[in-house]
Protein backbone atom coordinates (compact mmCIF):
# COMPACT_ATOMS: atom_id res chain seq x y z
CA UNK A 1 0.00 0.00 0.00
CA UNK A 2 0.79 3.53 -0.58
CA UNK A 3 0.84 5.39 3.16
CA UNK A 4 0.23 9.12 3.18
CA UNK A 5 2.56 10.13 6.24
CA UNK A 6 3.65 13.08 8.61
CA UNK A 7 6.57 11.96 10.67
CA UNK A 8 7.18 15.32 12.40
CA UNK A 9 4.39 17.33 14.46
CA UNK A 10 4.14 19.06 17.55
CA UNK A 11 0.54 19.35 19.58
CA UNK A 12 -0.56 21.61 22.65
CA UNK A 13 0.84 18.79 24.65
CA UNK A 14 4.70 19.98 23.64
CA UNK A 15 6.63 20.86 26.58
CA UNK A 16 8.64 23.61 24.90
CA UNK A 17 6.04 24.78 21.88
CA UNK A 18 2.74 23.90 23.57
CA UNK A 19 2.03 27.62 24.41
CA UNK A 20 1.98 28.74 21.05
CA UNK A 21 -0.03 25.45 19.84
CA UNK A 22 -3.89 26.16 19.75
CA UNK A 23 -4.57 21.92 18.91
CA UNK A 24 -3.98 18.69 20.84
CA UNK A 25 -3.51 15.34 19.44
CA UNK A 26 -6.77 14.47 19.53
CA UNK A 27 -7.34 17.71 17.11
CA UNK A 28 -4.44 16.88 15.30
CA UNK A 29 -5.77 12.97 14.62
CA UNK A 30 -9.23 14.45 13.44
CA UNK A 31 -7.67 16.92 11.53
CA UNK A 32 -5.25 14.22 9.69
CA UNK A 33 -8.15 12.18 8.89
CA UNK A 34 -9.96 14.91 7.29
CA UNK A 35 -6.36 15.15 5.21
CA UNK A 36 -6.60 11.64 4.06
CA UNK A 37 -3.00 11.21 6.16
CA UNK A 38 -2.50 6.81 6.90
CA UNK A 39 0.29 7.43 9.07
CA UNK A 40 0.97 10.46 11.36
CA UNK A 41 4.27 10.85 14.42
CA UNK A 42 3.38 13.17 17.04
CA UNK A 43 7.15 14.22 17.73
CA UNK A 44 7.06 16.50 21.08
CA UNK A 45 9.61 18.09 22.62
CA UNK A 46 12.09 16.81 25.19
CA UNK A 47 9.29 15.37 26.95
CA UNK A 48 7.18 12.47 26.11
CA UNK A 49 3.81 12.52 25.58
CA UNK A 50 2.47 8.68 24.04
CA UNK A 51 -0.47 7.11 25.52
CA UNK A 52 -2.34 4.05 24.72
CA UNK A 53 -5.86 6.30 24.40
CA UNK A 54 -3.59 8.20 21.27
CA UNK A 55 -2.82 5.15 19.71
CA UNK A 56 -6.38 3.76 20.14
CA UNK A 57 -8.86 6.86 19.09
CA UNK A 58 -6.01 7.31 16.16
CA UNK A 59 -6.89 3.73 15.03
CA UNK A 60 -10.46 4.22 14.89
CA UNK A 61 -10.10 6.92 12.23
CA UNK A 62 -7.63 4.03 10.73
CA UNK A 63 -4.50 6.14 11.33
CA UNK A 64 -1.17 4.71 12.52
CA UNK A 65 -0.06 6.67 14.91
CA UNK A 66 3.68 6.49 15.51
CA UNK A 67 5.05 7.87 19.00
CA UNK A 68 8.01 9.81 19.13
CA UNK A 69 10.15 12.31 20.48
CA UNK A 70 11.96 15.38 19.19
CA UNK A 71 15.59 15.76 21.66
CA UNK A 72 17.87 18.00 22.03
CA UNK A 73 21.90 17.44 22.47
CA UNK A 74 22.91 20.45 23.49
CA UNK A 75 26.88 21.88 22.53
CA UNK A 76 26.77 24.58 24.75
CA UNK A 77 24.55 27.79 26.37
CA UNK A 78 23.13 28.63 23.14
CA UNK A 79 23.69 25.92 20.38
CA UNK A 80 21.47 22.71 20.54
CA UNK A 81 21.43 19.95 17.93
CA UNK A 82 17.59 18.99 17.28
CA UNK A 83 17.29 15.08 16.33
CA UNK A 84 14.01 13.32 15.85
CA UNK A 85 13.31 9.55 17.36
CA UNK A 86 10.44 7.72 15.37
CA UNK A 87 8.51 4.34 16.53
CA UNK A 88 9.86 5.09 20.42
CA UNK A 89 7.31 3.01 22.95
CA UNK A 90 6.73 3.95 26.14
CA UNK A 91 8.91 1.30 28.39
CA UNK A 92 11.95 3.28 26.77
CA UNK A 93 10.93 6.54 27.83
CA UNK A 94 13.31 7.16 30.51
CA UNK A 95 15.81 6.24 28.31
CA UNK A 96 14.72 8.86 25.26
CA UNK A 97 14.19 11.47 27.54
CA UNK A 98 17.88 10.72 29.08
CA UNK A 99 19.57 11.00 24.97
CA UNK A 100 22.06 14.78 26.14
CA UNK A 101 24.78 13.98 23.65
CA UNK A 102 26.21 11.80 20.20
CA UNK A 103 27.58 9.20 23.00
CA UNK A 104 24.34 8.32 24.93
CA UNK A 105 22.56 8.64 21.20
CA UNK A 106 25.15 5.96 20.11
CA UNK A 107 24.45 3.61 22.60
CA UNK A 108 20.77 4.25 22.21
CA UNK A 109 21.09 3.44 18.85
CA UNK A 110 22.84 0.07 19.27
CA UNK A 111 19.87 -1.06 22.06
CA UNK A 112 17.26 -0.16 19.95
CA UNK A 113 17.68 -0.54 16.35
CA UNK A 114 13.79 -0.60 16.01
CA UNK A 115 13.69 3.31 16.65
CA UNK A 116 14.09 5.39 14.08
CA UNK A 117 16.47 8.23 13.85
CA UNK A 118 16.34 11.04 11.75
CA UNK A 119 18.44 14.22 11.61
CA UNK A 120 15.88 17.07 12.31
CA UNK A 121 16.25 20.44 9.80
CA UNK A 122 19.63 19.85 9.88
CA UNK A 123 20.49 24.00 8.56
CA UNK A 124 17.61 25.77 10.13
CA UNK A 125 18.67 28.53 11.89
CA UNK A 126 22.31 28.39 14.60
CA UNK A 127 20.04 27.92 17.42
CA UNK A 128 18.44 24.28 17.06
CA UNK A 129 19.78 22.79 14.17
CA UNK A 130 22.93 20.68 13.57
CA UNK A 131 24.45 21.77 10.29
CA UNK A 132 25.73 20.28 7.64
CA UNK A 133 29.27 19.73 9.22
CA UNK A 134 27.95 17.53 11.95
CA UNK A 135 25.52 15.99 10.09
CA UNK A 136 28.04 14.41 8.17
CA UNK A 137 30.32 13.88 11.29
CA UNK A 138 27.56 11.90 12.99
CA UNK A 139 26.08 10.59 9.88
CA UNK A 140 26.56 6.97 10.79
CA UNK A 141 24.06 7.41 13.87
CA UNK A 142 21.24 8.75 11.17
CA UNK A 143 18.90 6.44 9.48
CA UNK A 144 17.40 9.45 7.53
CA UNK A 145 17.36 13.47 6.98
CA UNK A 146 14.90 15.63 6.87
CA UNK A 147 13.76 17.71 4.22
CA UNK A 148 12.67 20.81 5.83
CA UNK A 149 9.65 22.70 4.85
CA UNK A 150 11.61 25.65 5.01
CA UNK A 151 12.84 26.56 1.77
CA UNK A 152 12.15 28.76 -1.55
CA UNK A 153 13.33 29.13 -5.22
CA UNK A 154 15.73 31.24 -4.72
CA UNK A 155 16.54 30.53 -1.00
CA UNK A 156 17.24 26.51 0.53
CA UNK A 157 19.28 25.58 3.42
CA UNK A 158 18.63 22.35 2.46
CA UNK A 159 20.98 21.81 -0.31
CA UNK A 160 23.95 20.98 1.96
CA UNK A 161 22.24 18.12 4.32
CA UNK A 162 20.76 16.55 0.75
CA UNK A 163 23.88 16.61 -0.59
CA UNK A 164 25.04 14.42 2.18
CA UNK A 165 21.89 12.65 2.64
CA UNK A 166 22.83 11.15 -1.57
CA UNK A 167 26.70 10.30 -0.31
CA UNK A 168 25.94 8.46 2.32
CA UNK A 169 22.62 6.81 1.02
CA UNK A 170 20.41 8.29 3.71
CA UNK A 171 16.54 8.04 3.02
CA UNK A 172 15.17 12.08 2.70
CA UNK A 173 12.04 12.44 4.25
CA UNK A 174 9.74 15.49 4.16
CA UNK A 175 7.52 16.71 6.85
CA UNK A 176 5.93 19.82 7.72
CA UNK A 177 7.14 20.06 11.59
CA UNK A 178 3.95 21.41 11.99
CA UNK A 179 3.32 23.96 15.07
CA UNK A 180 -0.23 25.01 13.34
CA UNK A 181 -2.61 23.72 10.58
CA UNK A 182 -2.02 26.15 8.44
CA UNK A 183 1.00 24.44 6.80
CA UNK A 184 0.14 21.32 7.71
CA UNK A 185 -0.79 19.23 4.47
CA UNK A 186 1.84 21.09 2.34
CA UNK A 187 4.80 18.91 3.03
CA UNK A 188 4.80 15.00 3.85
CA UNK A 189 5.60 12.04 2.07
CA UNK A 190 4.26 8.67 0.66
CA UNK A 191 5.68 5.63 2.24
CA UNK A 192 5.04 2.14 0.12
CA UNK A 193 4.54 -0.63 2.68
CA UNK A 194 3.51 -4.05 2.54
CA UNK A 195 0.72 -3.28 5.40
CA UNK A 196 -0.11 -0.64 7.85
CA UNK A 197 2.16 -1.12 11.07
CA UNK A 198 4.86 0.80 12.50
CA UNK A 199 7.45 -2.55 11.83
CA UNK A 200 6.75 -1.95 8.23
CA UNK A 201 6.99 1.73 7.82
CA UNK A 202 9.75 1.55 9.70
CA UNK A 203 11.59 -0.81 7.35
CA UNK A 204 10.02 0.79 4.56
CA UNK A 205 11.93 4.36 5.09
CA UNK A 206 15.11 2.32 5.72
CA UNK A 207 14.93 1.24 2.44
CA UNK A 208 14.34 4.73 1.37
CA UNK A 209 10.79 3.85 -0.45
CA UNK A 210 9.58 7.08 0.16
CA UNK A 211 8.06 9.49 -2.17
CA UNK A 212 8.48 13.36 -1.06
CA UNK A 213 5.40 15.68 -1.11
CA UNK A 214 6.85 19.22 -1.23
CA UNK A 215 7.32 22.86 -2.40
CA UNK A 216 9.23 25.81 -2.93
CA UNK A 217 7.28 28.30 -0.11
CA UNK A 218 7.30 32.38 -0.88
CA UNK A 219 11.06 34.24 -0.56
CA UNK A 220 8.92 36.73 1.63
CA UNK A 221 7.23 33.64 3.59
CA UNK A 222 10.49 31.82 4.91
CA UNK A 223 12.39 35.27 5.55
CA UNK A 224 10.31 36.50 8.00
CA UNK A 225 9.70 32.81 9.79
CA UNK A 226 13.75 32.36 9.56
CA UNK A 227 14.04 35.63 11.74
CA UNK A 228 10.99 34.97 13.84
CA UNK A 229 12.64 31.89 14.48
CA UNK A 230 16.19 33.16 15.21
CA UNK A 231 14.88 36.12 17.65
CA UNK A 232 13.41 33.07 19.38
CA UNK A 233 16.15 31.38 19.87
CA UNK A 234 17.78 34.10 21.36
CA UNK A 235 15.13 35.14 23.72
CA UNK A 236 15.09 31.53 24.91
CA UNK A 237 18.46 31.10 25.96
CA UNK A 238 18.46 34.64 27.64
CA UNK A 239 15.61 34.47 29.28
Amino acid sequence: MLAKASLHIHTKEDKIDGKIIKYNVYDLIDQAYKLGFNVIAITPHEKYIFTEQHRSYAAQKNILFIPGLEIEIAQNYFFRHHIILLNCESDIKTELENITDYDKLKIFKRNHPEVFIMAAHPDFGRFESMGSRNLEKNIDLFDGVELCWFYSNRFNLNKRSLSIAKKYDKPVIATSDAHTFDYFADDYCYIECEKLSAPEVIKSLRMRRVTNHSHPKSFFKIIMVYLKIEIKGIIKYFL
